[in-house]
């Protein structure tokens, strides 16, 4: 099943007219609607069941796709075998439900069906940063729409909670973005700077104020201006730095080390943890003081509406960014991805999404390449042979020569898939090796390969 991206709602499509699809995919795109069309049986099966998409198209010249059930009930409430049915109304569509509000139209009418989707289906908003927080679940429609109002309130310190690959980060990032901010978002991560340098890092420093201390040096919270300061693993801050950001918090200032001239704190504090900040070293104080306002992000498994579009958005990114050819899941593919927990959460299906591409042999990611990628992120090993995947290469079509088929080298895919969980994880080897699913060992041999360390 091939989606396209939007803001909006969801418009599925069952049809074996390509030409139909396109024109459908238009018309909703510019309401901001995505669309997703089945081409077969097994995707057209989902795609009526399901109750993830807000309208439906059925084109009834594509019977062989539809399932005999739901077909012989539609062709009883207008279903002819001549028309396109447009299913819309209410709550998600249940696969078969009498209650669904029903237009139908001859086969050579689209032009009808086009002005009734511009009628019925809401028009989207325009993007905006919280978007990056990809899903239509209740649960990340309430976390943009938090993200959002806290647009007004920038003096508000934020908390975000949730496991680990959840989005912490990219939440952040949206807060910080819809402030509307020039600057960058300064970010620090709690657990990984040493204590020695911690009050350097964050309040600056003069010249002279220390031992190596050669030159002035502006902080973190003056760097970060009228914009974000985040504190990421804020459950491991360090004891000696608590008292001293408590007072910047409480009284809006702060000085330089070796200063006696305040500074005044203009950025917002955003937090983050994935585990309780109760009952750890964080002190109540300034725990109180960091959650002005506290957003929770759903795990994955808690939003499995949302797997399809997320691990489709990381599989085109993944073919923009090597230039390669549109990819998509087959029906069992998929099927696969919703069988697994997703103990990583959203980071670990995009790490998952990238070794089944890289293993797939063409367009279509098969089971036997997702299985091998889950292997993978549960850290086992896997025999090239049992993915399909060739000792040197894999052969995907590319973008620049439709119709000839060109070689991408494995090496050159593993090269980068390394250096970007590398260059995400901030150059922290635990990290990357959880990130690749692969031991710290072999990271390591890989990072010396490819002449990171």
């Amino acid at each position: 099943m091939e989606p396209s991206s939007g803001v909006g709602s969801r418009l599925g499509v069952v049809t074996l007219d390509d030409a139909l699809a396109r024109t459908l995919r238009d018309a909703a795109g510019r309401l901001g609607w995505s669309v997703e069309h089945a081409r077969s049986p097994e995707e057209a099966a989902r795609l009526v069941k399901t109750t993830t998409f807000d309208a439906k198209v059925i084109d009834y010249t594509a019977t062989a796709l539809l399932p005999a059930a739901f077909r012989n009930a539609h062709i009883i409430l207008g279903g002819q075998a001549d028309n396109l049915v447009l299913l819309y109304g209410g709550k998600r569509l249940e696969g078969s439900s009498a209650r669904q509000k029903r237009a139908v139209f001859p086969h050579g009418a689209v032009e009808m069906l086009l002005e009734e989707l511009a009628r019925v289906l809401p028009q989207a908003r325009e993007r905006d940063a919280a978007d990056v927080l990809l899903g239509n679940s209740n649960e990340i429609r309430t976390v943009r729409e938090q993200i959002r109002h806290l647009a007004r309130f920038g003096d508000v310190p934020v908390l975000i909670l949730g496991e680990t690959g959840t989005g912490k980060e990219l939440a952040a990032e949206a807060i910080h973005q819809l402030t509307g901010s020039t600057t960058p978002m300064m970010a620090v991560n709690c657990a990984a700077i040493p204590e020695n340098l911690v009050e350097s890092e964050l309040f600056g420093h003069e010249a002279g104020s220390y031992t190596g201390a050669k030159a002035a040096r502006m902080g973190l919270l003056e760097a970060a201006m009228d914009g974000t300061m985040f504190f990421d693993e804020v459950g491991e801050m360090p004891l000696v730095l608590q008292p001293k950001l408590l007072r910047a918090l409480e009284q809006r200032k702060f000085r330089r080390i070796g200063a006696n001239r305040d500074i005044a704190l203009r950025a917002r504090i955003v937090s983050a943890t994935n585990r309780s900040i109760e009952g750890g070293t964080l002190r109540a104080d300034i725990r109180y003081r960091l959650a002005g306002f506290t957003i929770r992000l759903p795990p994955l498994r808690g939003r499995a509406g949302d797997l399809e579009i997320l691990a489709s958005s990381f599989l085109r990114q993944f073919a923009e960014r090597h230039a390669l050819g549109p990819l998509w899941f087959t029906g069992p593919a998929m099927a696969r991805l919703y069988a697994h927990t997703w103990p990583g959460n959203v980071r670990e299906l995009k790490q998952v999404v990238q070794h089944a591409a890289i293993v797939a042999m063409g367009e279509a990611i098969g089971e036997e390449s997702v299985a091998a990628a889950l292997l993978q992120s549960a850290g086992e090993d896997t025999p090239a042979s049992s993915a399909g995947v060739p000792d040197a290469m894999v052969r995907v079509p590319r973008a620049p020569t439709p119709g000839i088929a060109s070689a991408t080298p494995l090496r050159d895919v593993e090269r980068e898939a390394v250096m970007e969980a590398w260059r995400e994880a901030g150059g922290n080897v635990s990290k990357t090796s959880k990130l690749l699913g692969i031991a710290r060992s072999t990271l390591r041999e890989r990072l010396r390969k490819y002449g990171a360390r």
